[in-house]
């Protein structure tokens, strides 16, 4: 590179009359170095995530819990019986009357809950005859529990109380949530013979109700059958029924509470429900496993404690002072971070009560009586003992799991909300690669309108869901209410909702004035805007990037970077990145500069930049490093203006000549970058 200089007297300079662009040179270096940062980052919190997903997975007891239930909704529930007065095939989904729950009681559960005889017809063991699946035992018989509604409470015209003088009001929330009626009730010979029972278990769970219990028994529990359908227990004031039973099975450590739940429709119709209860009878056991299940946890509380520091050291070290703490929480991956640390902290909560929680150490074990002759004989007491009086209790009666069931179940919900936020912020570490960092960097240019089309779409969908709901909500059952129509609309946009067909088929009129604007608005208008948005603003990301740089390139180079090692996989002409300051040196030689001020066209030279940079010792062949290193940043400099007593018509020329130049150079660079981005 030679000398020069501009106009009369002009300043020397050299690399061959190069300029470079400081202001993109320090987004550069600030870009590496948060790169940098990020690629430490990535590590600890990629072995953070393997650690809380192993230890979430060994707390989830999904595939034994599974097994459970399908096994016992196979027993029960998908089991087909002929029944008796239609003369045709029903299973307990197609109960729909206290007739056809009798005739399932009788000819699917007693058979399957009373098997006490193998396949060969010899009788099972003692222990195997109370033992579903053979695996599973059955805890303390039978339980019905029945939740009544108060006659004559809804409000109706008076002109027909003559016409039809009885009214049973729905009840809400499992039967305990409007009108309830807690008075006795009976038969004609004892109209107080059946009693209200309120029962919390020690656990504050509400799970009163009119309570009879069965015994293991088959002769006993026929007997109080025939009983109970001579007093008619169940009745029109009936409005909720569930018979439940709890299991413990020893091979997958799990008490298993099933229920069976018939709820009655404003139309008398019954609706039944299946539910399963399972959770294990002890949170840890002396095992490998659950020592390993303990170890993780320990190691996912303090990776917790862990990043709630540094994340408190990050926005205490923010440059508050200097006004950056606003910048700060301003991030959205900022708010990420909180949300998440927040969540962690509530599961964290949820998981302490869940093991400190009562039910576990309320359940107690009581075996059958030995005969009075050969109790003291501790082995021949154990052969002999009566094994179908074998109960486990909870503070004396049934046991009930609902409560410590549905607590689990929140906290399994609040664990996906946070798994979702932790996979979000792996969009935070995209950014170590332009390529990857596309992705996230398209979203924020295209965030303002994307949320605008958002709110759009959000805003019709109420709209149709309601024109759904007032149209077909007593015809079709996904929109029978709100949310269902609400969230049937939104698979009908996915592909996987209700057809035009079948709305017709209920409503010609109605489908017609509901689908043809819903496919017009969405299908399209709504979703080929947004498609249209998105791929608009990935172009622009393209051809706003001035370089592409590989991630095979970016991990060979950072690996070189760290180790010495590798360096030569590097190749003889890149060297030189490696003998220069590297990316944290340069940012502390640009960080003092007013960059908030600093004007996108700020180019100097090396003599330029020299001087600028003389306060903090820079060497000259550091500068020629920088022109070097980060040559994709200059450009040949411009010529010399005109000298003050040039004609008016050259500067014209010149002007119109550099307006010229400069929209040819912009045009090639986003050519390039389009370019680049095609062959990716």
């Amino acid at each position: 590179a030679g000398k020069g200089g501009w106009g009369r007297g002009g300043r020397v300079y050299v690399s061959g009359e190069k300029v470079i662009a400081m202001r993109r040179v320090w987004e550069e270096v600030d870009m590496k170095r948060y790169r940098g940062m990020l690629s430490g980052s990535f590590i600890r919190y990629l072995v953070f995530v393997i650690l809380y997903f192993a230890a979430l997975h060994h707390q989830k007891i999904a595939e034994p819990a599974f097994s459970v239930k399908q096994g016992m909704k196979a027993l029960f529930v998908d089991a087909a019986f002929q029944h008796p007065t239609l003369m045709a095939p029903m299973t307990y989904k197609g109960l729909r009357t206290e007739a056809d729950f009798w005739a399932w009681h009788e000819h699917v559960f007693m058979p399957s809950f009373y098997d006490v005889f193998w396949s060969s017809g010899e009788p099972k063991t003692e222990f195997m005859k109370g033992a579903l699946l053979e695996r599973n035992r059955i805890a303390n018989g039978v339980r019905w529990t029945q939740r009544r509604g108060e006659l004559n409470k809804c409000s109706v015209p008076g002109k027909y109380n003559e016409f039809f003088p009885y009214c049973f009001p729905p009840l809400s929330d499992e039967g305990k949530g409007g009108a309830v009626s807690k008075e006795p009730y009976g038969p004609y010979y004892n109209p107080s013979k059946y009693l209200y029972n309120v029962s919390t278990q020690g656990t504050g769970w509400d799970d009163g109700g009119y309570v009879i219990m069965f015994p293991f028994n088959l002769a006993e529990s026929e007997k109080k059958l025939r009983e109970l359908k001579s007093d008619r227990w169940l009745d029109e004031s009936s409005q909720w029924l569930r018979i439940d039973f709890t299991t413990y099975n020893p091979s997958a450590n799990l008490i298993t509470q099933v229920e069976f739940i018939l709820e009655r429709e404003a139309s008398g119709r019954l609706l039944p429900r299946f539910e399963a209860h399972v959770i294990k009878s002890e949170i840890y056991l002396d095992t490998v496993f659950d020592y390993i299940q303990i170890v993780l946890e320990i190691l996912v509380f303090l990776s917790i404690v862990g990043y709630i520091l540094t994340d408190s050291k990050d926005l205490c070290m923010a440059k508050v002072a200097a006004g950056e703490k606003d910048n700060f929480l301003g991030s959205f991956f900022t708010w990420v971070d909180i949300v998440q640390i927040l969540l962690f902290v509530i599961s964290f909560i949820m998981y302490v009560i869940i093991i400190a929680h009562p039910t576990r150490g309320l359940i107690e074990v009581s075996l059958g009586p030995a005969p009075p002759a050969i109790a003291g004989n501790a082995v021949t007491a154990q052969a002999l003992r009566d094994f179908q009086k074998d109960k486990l209790l909870m503070e004396g009666s049934a046991i009930s799991l609902q409560n410590l069931a549905n607590l689990e179940r929140d906290y399994f919900a609040v664990q996906a909300i946070t798994v979702m936020a932790t996979l979000l912020r792996f969009l935070k570490y995209f950014q170590m690669s332009p390529i990857l960092g596309g992705l996230l960097e398209t979203l924020m240019i295209v965030k303002v309108n994307l949320l605008q089309f958002i709110l759009t779409i959000v805003t019709c969908n109420i709209a149709f869901a309601y024109m759904g709901y007032i149209l077909f909500g007593d015809s079709l059952e996904a929109f029978r209410t709100y949310d269902r129509s609400f969230f049937t609309l939104l698979g009908t946009l996915l592909g996987q909702g209700v057809s035009y067909a079948e709305l017709a088929d209920v409503n010609g009129v109605g489908a017609f004035i509901l689908y043809l604007p819903f496919v017009v608005v969405y299908g399209l208008i709504v979703t080929q805007l947004v498609v249209a948005v998105i791929v608009e603003a990935y172009q622009v990301h393209l051809a706003n990037r001035t370089k592409l740089v590989g991630m095979v390139h970016q991990f060979r180079f950072g690996l070189a970077r760290m180790l010495p090692a590798f360096r030569r996989q590097a190749g003889p002409d890149e060297q030189y990145r490696y003998d220069g300051p590297d990316v944290k040196t340069v940012r502390e030689w640009l960080r003092d500069w007013d960059w908030q001020n600093c004007h996108d066209e700020l180019e100097m030279t090396e003599a330029e930049l020299t001087e600028k940079l003389a306060t903090k010792n820079v060497r000259p062949e550091d500068i020629t490093f920088l022109f070097r290193r980060y040559a994709h940043c200059t450009r040949p400099r411009d010529p010399p203006p005109p000298e003050p007593e040039a004609n008016h018509l050259i500067r014209e020329l010149f002007k119109q000549i550099k307006v010229l130049s400069d929209a040819h150079a912009v045009a090639q660079r986003k050519l390039d970058a389009i370019l680049a981005g095609q062959t990716m």
